[in-house]
């Protein structure tokens, strides 16, 4: 609970920062037009081009990544089954 004007300055600075970074990304992201006593707001498509762009080179390494462990996880699973079969071979 805030109990001191210090800590209600305090605060609501912190808000105004935060506002005012969230205006500057909302800026970046979204395209207003004036029509009439209206305003039309519309996503920009570079920013986002941009954001598809940097998440496909993390796309690739990670399927890189996980082909590798399958790869790694057959291998564990073909010797696991060599080592059974050999395991049921000695007992008959």
């Amino acid at each position: 609970m805030i109990t001191s004007f210090a800590e209600i300055k305090s605060y609501y600075s912190f808000m105004l920062a935060r506002a005012k970074k969230w205006c500057q990304v909302v800026a970046d992201i979204v395209e207003a037009q004036s029509q009439a006593n209206r305003r039309i707001y519309k996503l920009r498509r570079e920013p986002f081009q941009e954001l598809e762009t940097w998440l496909q080179s993390f796309q690739r390494l990670w399927e890189e990544r996980y082909d590798l462990l399958d790869d790694y996880l057959l291998e564990v699973q073909a010797s696991e089954q060599d080592t059974s079969n050999r395991f049921e071979d000695s007992n008959v």
